[in-house]
Order: C-alpha cells, then sequence, then structure tokens
C-alpha cells in the first residue's frame, strides 16, 4: 500500500478513521436497505466500463468496496488503483494476492492535512490561514490512469473537514459554503480531464414520524455536469440512528464523461 499522507494522528483527530468505521456499522444495520443502492451503483459503472479498453483504472472512494465491482474491474483493466483516505485493512488484505490492484491512501481534497497543520500552528488565529489553504486548494489526482471513477464521495468531501472546522474555528456559514463549492468543483474538474463515471447521492430526503419530508440539496448548483445517466433512491438510514424519528434516504444521480 503506497501511504501518501505520512503519520495517521491527523486522520484520527479529524475523524476520517471513526467515520469510515461508522460507514460499516450503518450498513450491517441497514444491509437490506442499502442492497438495491449498492446494486444500482455497481450496474452503472460495469456498464460504463463495458466498451473501455485494457488500460489503468482509479476509484476515488474506494473504502469497503461495497459499492464497486471490484472482481469485474481487475479482470478487465491492467490496473486498478484504488484511492481513499484510509483503506480498511480488512479490504487490504481480502486483495493483497490480486496483483494489478493497489491501495493509495491520499486526500482527495488535497486540504485536510495542511487544515490540520495550520490550526496546530496558529489556533484560534488559523482562520484567515485555513480559509486561504482551502480556496487554493486542488483536488488530488491518480495521474496515471486513463479512466477515473468516483463512487458516493462527492457530497462528503467537505463533511468531515467543516466538522473539525466548527469544533476549533468561528466561521460562518457562508465560509461553510464556499468550501463546499471549491472542494465540490474541483473534484468535478479533476474528473472532466478524462474519461469518467461520477456516481453521487444529490438530495437528502428526512420524513418524520408524522409524515413531513425535509429536503436538502448535497451538492452545489454550480457543478458543470452531464445529462445523469440514471438516478434512485437510496434508503440510507430507516431506523432512526442517523437523525432520531426520522427515515433518512438519498436522491442518488450517476454521470459518465
Amino acid at each position: 500500500m503506497l501511504n501518501l499522507l505520512g503519520a495517521a494522528h491527523w486522520r484520527k483527530a479529524m475523524k476520517f478513521e471513526i467515520d469510515q468505521l461508522g460507514i460499516w456499522n450503518r450498513y450491517e444495520r441497514e444491509r437490506m436497505h442499502w442492497e438495491s443502492h449498492l446494486n444500482s451503483t455497481k450496474q452503472m459503472i460495469l456498464r460504463w466500463i463495458d466498451d473501455k479498453s485494457n488500460d489503468n483504472i482509479v476509484v476515488y472512494g474506494s473504502g469497503w468496496l461495497l459499492d464497486v465491482p471490484i472482481v469485474e474491474l481487475y479482470q478487465k483493466f491492467r490496473n486498478v488503483y484504488l484511492i481513499d483516505i484510509n483503506h480498511p485493512p480488512l479490504v487490504c488484505k481480502r486483495y493483497s494476492h490480486v496483483h494489478n490492484v493497489h491501495f493509495i491512501e491520499a486526500d482527495i481534497t488535497g486540504c485536510a492535512q495542511q487544515i490540520f497543520n495550520l490550526i496546530q500552528q496558529y489556533g484560534k488565529d488559523a482562520a484567515p490561514h485555513v480559509e486561504k489553504a482551502i480556496l487554493q486548494s486542488t483536488a488530488y489526482q491518480y495521474t496515471d490512469a486513463q479512466y477515473q471513477v468516483s463512487v458516493n464521495v462527492l457530497s462528503q468531501l467537505d463533511t468531515l473537514i467543516v466538522e473539525y472546522l466548527r469544533s476549533e474555528l468561528n466561521f460562518d456559514d457562508m465560509v461553510f459554503a464556499k468550501i463546499r463549492n471549491h472542494l465540490q468543483a474541483e473534484h468535478i474538474k479533476l474528473l472532466g480531464e478524462t474519461k469518467a463515471c461520477l456516481i453521487t447521492d444529490v438530495t437528502m430526503l428526512q420524513s418524520s414520524d408524522d409524515g413531513k419530508v425535509i429536503e436538502n440539496k448535497l451538492i452545489v448548483d454550480e457543478l458543470l455536469l452531464p445529462a445523469p445517466q440514471n438516478e434512485w433512491i437510496w434508503d440510507f438510514d430507516l431506523k432512526g440512528y442517523f437523525r432520531k424519528r426520522h427515515q433518512t434516504r438519498m436522491k442518488v444521480k450517476a454521470y459518465y464523461f
């Protein structure tokens, strides 16, 4: 495994590792409800790779590989590069024997570690330095791949960063909106530089016990996206763990670049 991030302490401080474990725990609770979404995601990736040649492919946000047709990918492509900020040891062990599957630990936002370092250096005075660093950052891209897949990660790029910043600095919501806009736009920019498949949740739908539904947009309007190839509903949390006394669903869309 190639580690481009150095020591793990800052990832722990920003809760990347515990968040990844939380994904698995939610999957265990909601396994039956997730299957349709996971299968739809895999099928859209398989449809997209159908006419692709035997080159290199990179997957951003590979994680637990729940939504990635990994066997089909490594059987079809010369090399499969799996990119995540933290790879579960179980997943690494399971595919360690596959010679053309490569695990790379990298921060696809391009700014998380710098944010941590600036706050360590400047403390409560870090706000202007952090904002500048984020808005000048460029997304990490693995350049030795002809094809790219981004799987259920676009809407999450800013989530843990914003949570960490809320706990450390006094930013207002306008700054957080700018951060989200920038990180998502950078990710779309890198996908547009090669042939790519993007699958992302775009809207969160939360229904309460009394039947009211709240919709929250998860991606910004200004993104330069092609027409979606497909869309579906992901039954994300129907047991009320994510938000008490609410069922949470996601509207998901698949795009081909």
